[in-house]
């Protein structure tokens, strides 16, 4: 219980301290209350490429948690309090007690877990229903099934991302699969309906999305690294852990029904696998956090090896909790050094300090990209990054505006560009004269990366 606690402390100042980026800016003004429900549904969830149930939940919780990105982060603390649940159902219906302690454990310390539940976005809650998923199965497998609250878990795993409600179907497919093989044809009937049900509201919501917006790829992600993809994350669980695997050898097989759950998970893992990679050669759009519901499969395959050496061992078991905290730790620390687009916010504030009369200019990125480019036809994509922008500075002017800016005076005007990726081949002073920057003027780099630059623009001496 220490690590997990540690671990939830982590989280908590994570969801403070990290720095916010596009996509959570996204998730704010989806969940806004500026507009009428109906407005909201038909307006905005309903044109984007995500299921409308993540931002039904969070639009639910905004009156009560204040509306910022830091704040609307405690959102995915429902998913803790949903896997306590889960947990204590679990306990009381006989579960394996030392597998939910080790799993929950194992899935903790996963740097996934700590680095998404500080963001406000659906993937930690793909991550914690997976979890949970996987807990009910074991219940179902062991015969001692839990099916309101499986068909709940179902329901609200499936229809939290397209690309990611892969990962439910597949696991209760595999089950099911097995239960049919072993003669329990009823419970392996109750798990189609339970699966169909859930893809019932993904196949609406995916029909009314596509009825609004043709979906654009705003990736190109080569066959080769959506199979790196796909590895990272299936194996992110068991690689912390793999010398723990080099005392398999002294351990009694496991008995018959934890042996079974095992083929069903890595049967299911295989699948998954294999279904991303061909999902990706069709949309090459397939990133890792798409993924991240497979996370903790991998974490209760290594879970039901290393069941009987914790059993046996305790100290062994203090080593993994302890294992999990450092990891937690380290996906805490980077959180916490890559700010993300808030990384040029002290240089911005030093500058102007230093100089009262500094002007801030923040360019949209989408006016480096070409008239023909696809990601023009992403709805609202200009009005995500102008948020973004002015979320972190309020008083950024967004270029282009239509005018000639000419620099005057001895203060210089700040030219920040976020998600400037696309176009990394155009030098400084190209990219001031597409913000619209005119005259004589002289340019200094005060920072310049793949993903976003800092430049003060001066009148030519």
């Amino acid at each position: 219980m220490g690590a997990l606690a540690a671990c939830l402390v982590l989280i908590l100042l994570l969801m403070r301290a990290r720095g916010i980026w596009l996509d959570e800016a996204t998730s704010l003004w989806l969940t806004r209350h500026d507009v009428s429900f109906a407005d909201s549904f038909f307006g905005r969830w309903a044109t984007d490429v995500h299921p409308p149930l993540f931002s039904l939940y969070a639009w639910t919780l905004e009156p009560l948690l204040g509306g910022s990105v830091r704040s609307m982060r405690l959102v995915n603390l429902g998913g803790l309090l949903f896997a306590a649940i889960t947990a204590i159902q679990a306990w009381r219906r006989g579960g394996d007690r030392d597998f939910l302690f080790l799993f929950a454990v194992m899935v903790a310390g996963s740097p996934f877990f700590v680095l998404y539940a500080a963001e406000f976005r659906s993937y930690f809650l793909q991550l914690v229903l997976s979890a949970c998923l996987i807990v009910q199965l074991r219940l179902v497998h062991e015969g001692r099934a839990a099916w309101p609250m499986l068909a709940l878990t179902a329901l609200l795993l499936t229809n939290l991302h397209y690309m990611g409600s892969l990962i439910g179907l597949i696991l209760i497919g595999a089950e099911a699969i097995h239960l049919f093989r072993t003669g329990r044809g009823r419970a392996a009937m109750a798990l189609l309906l339970i699966a169909a049900g859930a893809a019932l509201p993904l196949a609406l919501a995916l029909w009314l999305m596509l009825r609004a917006i043709d979906p654009v790829a705003v990736n190109d992600i080569s066959a080769l690294r959506s199979l790196m993809a796909i590895g990272a994350v299936s194996m992110s669980a068991v690689l912390p852990y793999v010398a723990a695997l080099g005392f398999l050898p002294r351990i009694s097989a496991p008995e018959e029904e934890r042996r079974s759950f095992l083929c069903v998970l890595t049967r299911a893992l295989a699948a998954i696998m294999l279904g991303y990679a061909l999902l990706n050669l069709a949309t090459h759009n397939l990133l890792p956090r798409h993924m991240i519901a497979a996370v903790p499969i991998g974490a209760s395959i290594l879970a039901l090896l290393l069941e009987d050496l914790v059993k046996a061992n305790r100290i062994a078991f203090a080593l993994i909790c302890a294992n999990a905290v450092l990891l937690a730790g380290a996906g805490t620390a980077y959180g916490l050094t890559h700010k993300r687009w808030e990384t040029n916010v002290p240089l911005i504030e030093r500058t102007r300090a230093a100089c009262l009369g500094t002007q801030l200019y923040a360019l949209n990125p989408m006016s480096l990209l070409g008239r023909n480019d696809p990601l023009h036809g992403v709805p609202d994509i200009g009005q995500f990054f102008a948020t973004t922008y002015r979320l972190i500075m309020p008083d950024a002017v967004i270029l282009p505006d239509g005018r000639v800016i000419l620099p005057q005076g001895r203060c210089p005007a700040l030219l920040w560009i976020e998600h400037h990726y696309a176009r990394t081949d155009l030098d400084d002073a190209e990219l001031a004269r597409i913000a619209g920057f005119g005259g004589a003027i002289r340019i200094v780099r005060l920072q310049r990366g793949d993903a976003r630059a800092l430049l003060a623009i001066y009148p030519a001496q």
